[in-house]
This record gives structure tokens, C-alpha cells and sequence, in this order.
């Protein structure tokens, strides 16, 4: 998201000490739950903020099978020491107006805490090999934080796959606040 400020987060204790962005995110934008399962896979690294040299690598796979969502998201902020691996992926989502670009939905652990925090990830496909074109976003909600936010987005050194259906399967419809939380598209 161009213009929107970026912090690295740190974990103290167990809980997610330092988690901020300029603004509060209001509530989630009108997206569509996808009719068709498909998947995206992704991974590669990006610059955690555009005035910083500080850089986190990615991993994000997820979409249906047999109506049922599956996938993993790991992001690791290098400078601050900040892993967070998902424990659960709760929503898939396309935006009819970029069907190139995938929103996944999830819970995560943090730092192996046993506090799980939400997360959403933008994916967006740029064509192959991807390096320099395609996109990453994500944005981490820690409600036990006085600092709820931790956005970073950009341009990836990576890939993101989308890959079409196989088939006639389909996930049951679903509003995205009951997917994703409050949590808009990053």
C-alpha cells in the first residue's frame, strides 16, 4: 500500500511487544469469497520499508481442496527477530476487479508464543518469473498489544504462483469479517 508507513515488530515475553502502523485499519473493503478452489504459492524476500535496508523473507501457499481451505503463511522480520508461522487459515479471497491477486486470512503464533495473533497476506501475481514484479503484503493484528498493527508490503524478490482449479470444487460462502476479522487487505 503506497504511502502507508511500515514498523518492524518485536516479541517480548511471549506477547507481541511492538506491533504499529499510521493509521488504525477500519473495517475490511467488500471482497468476494472465491466461487472456484484454486491455489497460490509464494515466497521470496522484500525490504520491510522503502527507506530501510532491513528485509524479511516469506512464504505463503494456500487454497481449497475438496471444498476444505489449506496452506501455510511464515513471514520472518530479520531485523527485529520476528517469526510468525500460522497455525490456522481461515479465509481465501479474490477481488474480482485484480484476479491476479489472492488475500489469505489466518491465526498465527508468534515467536512460538502460545498467544495467537490474526493475520491477512495479499499475494499478487505479475506474470514469471515474478522477481522485481510481483507483490507481498501483510498485515498482523495483536489484540494483546498496545500497538494492535504491523503492516510491511512491496515489491517482491520471489515468486507468486496463482495456479487454476482443477475441478468443480468450490468453498462455501463466507462474509470476510467472519474469515478476517476486521483486518482490510493490506
Amino acid at each position: 500500500m503506497q504511502g502507508r508507513k511500515t514498523f518492524t515488530a518485536l516479541a517480548c515475553c511471549g506477547l507481541l511487544a511492538a506491533v504499529a502502523g499510521t493509521a488504525v485499519p477500519s473495517r475490511a473493503h467488500a471482497y468476494m469469497v472465491q466461487g472456484t478452489c484454486d491455489s497460490v504459492s509464494s515466497g521470496g524476500w522484500l525490504f520491510v520499508s522503502p527507506t530501510s535496508s532491513a528485509w524479511a523473507t516469506w512464504s505463503a501457499n494456500a487454497g481449497c481442496r475438496n471444498g476444505r481451505l489449506s496452506g501455510s503463511v511464515v513471514y520472518e522480520d530479520h531485523l527485529s527477530n520476528f517469526h510468525l508461522n500460522s497455525t490456522e487459515i481461515t479465509g481465501y479471497l479474490v477481488d474480482p476487479s485484480r484476479p491476479n491477486a489472492r488475500d489469505i486470512c489466518g491465526r498465527a503464533r508468534v515467536n512460538g508464543s502460545a498467544i495467537e495473533v490474526r493475520f491477512r497476506v495479499h499475494v499478487e501475481d505479475n506474470g514469471e518469473p515474478g522477481r522485481g514484479t510481483d507483490r507481498f503484503a501483510i498485515v498482523i493484528d495483536n489484540w494483546h498489544s498496545p500497538d494492535r498493527f504491523y503492516v510491511a508490503s512491496g515489491t517482491v524478490w520471489g515468486n507468486v504462483q496463482l495456479h487454476k482449479a482443477s475441478g468443480r470444487d468450490t468453498l462455501p460462502a463466507a462474509p470476510e469479517w467472519s474469515t478476517c476479522g476486521d483486518l482490510p487487505s493490506p
